[in-house]
């Protein structure tokens, strides 16, 4: 369905009522319904005015940026109103929320594939008085039962991973769910519900949401997907996305940079990239937040930008946004590990080759040239080779995962006659640190790639990168660059006549 029109549910804390858990869980599965157009709305799309990821303060709030962006004609709407609209959905699913939490997840599971929404018990009453009738009872349910009744019912290519601790404020009661009530997938959570769930999606699927932090916590999800041959789009918090995917419109590729200088190829050369754009909620929930894309830094130095491929194929208003607000300092990155984010443990699955084919595919579309891959194990070369084997990558950075950004072996290496450079400086709160690793090195010619973590800096990575910057420029010899700058130099250092050299000291 191609909306016409939005109908704004307001989902926010500061609301003189906000929705209870049980109503999130609800609005979520219709939202998803309506956008899909089974739901009787005519050309009518539901959107969903959320938050702003961790309560950050700033205006236009994310979700108002974007509705502006979409520039539809839309309207508040009473969430409760939308059930006596005209609609083909009335029959209900009915949870508990309180004595069996994974029970939600069922019930969003079932959603898509019955056509009907998923109902605490504290909420049945209401929805009787509106009509609804009850269509299948999983209060006592898992995913296990989910599967076992409705064999084959799902959506093969992706799943949606949910935490149900709601009791500790720890559940997602909206987020992605519309997206898996749109797409009639399964929904789920912790490790044992993963491996139902993958056993039964199809090859090189991608998982939507987060996974537990107790026990291996990232680590430990993350291999476990990629052990699979799947991959991982972090995104808990990330709303609307089946208002993004009913709309028209195409994505923009990243035009080419203005040409610039070649770095020296004397001296050490340095570039900074800012992480979480893979993070799919970040950059729809970030927007033009002052301490991020909307910084007055930005455009004053030369910065990457990972971005996640996903915004590319669901948030086409969100993508085209921040590509056509790029400076000429900017630059696009494709991260974390290409289309998802994997360790190296994905090289060794059957779907490897799905996998970069994935990555190599939105690279080409989207004209970028750089890819940053996340991993546990340096030495693997088998993981990097993939990826410059494909037409589409120019170079690659690699970020260790653990331990965190430095790899024991500093050194870059040349793959497919493409660079390979690992991430050897975290920028993080501080940027007295990294500013003197870089100057202590005793290698004239080092190059720096610098990690610029956006979940530390207080909110505001790019002024410490500023900080960084105004005092190596105090340093003779020393030139900052962009990212794809600092690969090729790494690839011209490497040719006869020049030196490969380390990454970053030893």
């Amino acid at each position: 369905m191609s909306c016409r029109e939005l109908l704004l549910v307001s989902n926010r804390s500061s609301d003189p009522r906000p929705l209870s858990n049980a109503e999130q869980l609800l609005f979520s599965a219709l939202q998803g319904l309506a956008n899909r157009g089974s739901a009787g709305f005519g050309r009518a799309g539901v959107y969903c005015l959320s938050d702003n990821f961790n309560d950050l303060a700033f205006q236009p709030t994310a979700a108002e940026l974007w509705l502006e962006q979409i520039g539809l004609p839309h309207q508040l709407s009473d969430p409760w109103a939308l059930l006596t609209t005209p609609s083909t959905i009335r029959s209900y699913i009915l949870c508990d929320l309180e004595q069996n939490p994974g029970s939600a997840n069922a019930a969003s599971s079932l959603a898509g594939v019955l056509g009907a929404l998923p109902v605490d018990v504290s909420l049945q009453a209401r929805v009787q008085e509106k009509g609804f009738t009850l269509l299948e009872d999983v209060t006592a349910w898992t995913i296990g039962d989910v599967l076992a009744r409705y064999p084959g019912r799902f959506n093969k290519t992706f799943a949606v991973e949910l935490n149900t601790g709601f009791q500790t404020g720890d559940g997602i009661a909206w987020g992605p769910r519309d997206y898996a009530a749109a797409n009639g997938a399964l929904v789920f959570f912790g490790d044992a519900e993963r491996q139902e769930v993958m056993a039964q999606l199809g090859p090189s699927a991608a998982i939507y949401g987060w996974g537990p932090t107790t026990a291996m916590g990232e680590e430990g999800f993350i291999l476990d997907v990629g052990a699979s041959g799947n991959y991982y789009i972090a995104a808990d918090h990330a709303f609307n996305l089946s208002v993004f995917g009913s709309l028209p419109g195409s994505p923009l590729p990243v035009p080419d940079a203005a040409p610039g200088p070649n770095p020296p190829v004397t001296g050490k050369c340095v570039a900074f990239f800012v992480s979480d754009g893979d993070n799919l909620q970040w950059l729809l929930n970030r927007g033009n937040f002052a301490g991020w894309w909307g910084s007055p830094v930005r455009g004053t130095i030369p910065l990457g930008w990972t971005m996640s491929p996903a915004l590319h194929a669901l948030a086409v208003p969100v993508w085209n946004y921040y590509v056509g607000s790029l400076t000429d300092q900017d630059e696009i990155i494709c991260g974390a590990s290409g289309i998802g984010y994997v360790y190296d443990n994905i090289a060794k699955s059957n779907h490897f080759a799905e996998f970069l084919a994935k990555t190599s595919g939105f690279m080409e579309a989207a004209q970028i040239g750089v890819v940053d891959v996340f991993g546990l194990d340096y030495s693997d070369h088998a993981y990097m080779d993939g990826f410059t084997a494909q037409p589409a990558v120019d170079g690659v950075f690699y970020t260790s995962y653990s331990p965190w950004v430095v790899p024991p072996d500093p050194t870059s290496f040349i793959s497919h006659g493409k660079p390979v450079v690992p991430n050897t400086v975290n920028l993080s709160d501080d940027a007295g640190p990294a500013v003197q690793q870089i100057l202590s090195d005793p290698d004239p010619t080092a190059a720096f790639a610098v990690y610029v973590n956006a979940w530390g800096n207080q909110n505001n990575p790019l002024q410490t990168v500023q900080s960084a910057c105004q005092q190596l420029a105090r340093q003779p010899g020393i030139s900052i660059v962009k990212p794809s700058q600092l690969l090729a130099r790494v690839r011209a250092l490497s040719q006869p006549g020049g030196r490969a050299g380390p990454a970053a000291g030893d």
